[in-house]
């Protein structure tokens, strides 16, 4: 079963986020996405947004999946990265976000290599000729995830089942009884979604990827204009560690 791939979003763990981003007026442009958590506006956000169970989330998630420690994963600013890693060989992504990433995909895109962090779900099952499978986990509430599925689009909308981390419990069962025990995942991705993700968290994203003792490799893509490093700055320039000495 090498076929199945992990990705893992860190705004899946902070849910309180995309509430926010649901009340905006979103122009989804890089100098958006560059303020969108000044400080003067996080100050009273930052009590109401906090991470949600991502301290067990590795103990709980290795009762299914083989998590080796030392283990090669990928670790990336944003989600796009992944259109880079998977292939058509690969059947099933689990894919822990907020977000299910099956946005709208139009062939000109497609052809121009226009693939964001909300349409690179399309984007592979299309390639797959929609054969592949997303099996998407957030921490929404159940009307949440209704108002989500709904958006996607309708070439992918089959092909996607959306599970809370306990709906989801029994998928994963049936998955280690196919598999005669624990099942080994092909790739792992892990990404910060600095811009859905607010930077108070960060210090808790970094403890995150401790606690699962991968060997962590950061993805630099080769266009640097807009690459930040996620251990170790914000797409502003600012250092991870600025924003746990703010006032």
């Amino acid at each position: 079963m090498s076929d199945i791939c992990l990705s893992i979003d860190w705004d899946f763990f902070v849910p309180g986020a995309i509430k926010v981003w649901e009340q905006e007026d979103i122009n989804e442009n890089f100098k958006f996405f560059l303020t969108n958590w000044i400080k003067p506006r996080w100050k009273r956000l930052e009590k109401q947004i906090k991470p949600v169970n991502a301290d067990k989330f590795w103990q709980w998630l290795s009762q299914w999946f083989v998590l080796s420690r030392n283990r090669k994963v990928t670790v990336s600013e944003s989600h796009a990265v992944i259109s880079k890693l998977l292939s058509e060989r690969h059947e099933t992504l689990i894919l822990f976000d907020s977000h299910h990433d099956c946005y709208s995909l139009f062939s000109q895109d497609e052809d121009k290599g226009n693939i964001d962090c909300g349409n690179w779900g399309t984007y592979w099952l299309r390639k797959k000729d929609k054969n592949g499978k997303v099996i998407w986990i957030s921490q929404l509430s159940p009307g949440e995830r209704k108002e989500y599925i709904s958006r996607i689009t309708q070439s992918a909308f089959s092909h996607v089942k959306a599970y809370s981390p306990k709906t989801v419990e029994s998928v994963f069962d049936a998955m280690c009884k196919k598999a005669g025990g624990r099942v080994k995942l092909d790739f792992i991705h892990i990404c910060r979604s600095g811009c859905w993700s607010p930077p108070w968290t960060d210090i808790d994203f970094l403890e995150f990827l401790k606690r699962s003792k991968f060997d962590c490799k950061i993805y630099r893509p080769v266009n640097k204009k807009f690459y930040c490093n996620p251990m170790t700055d914000r797409w502003d320039g600012s250092p991870v560690t600025y924003w746990t000495k703010c006032d």
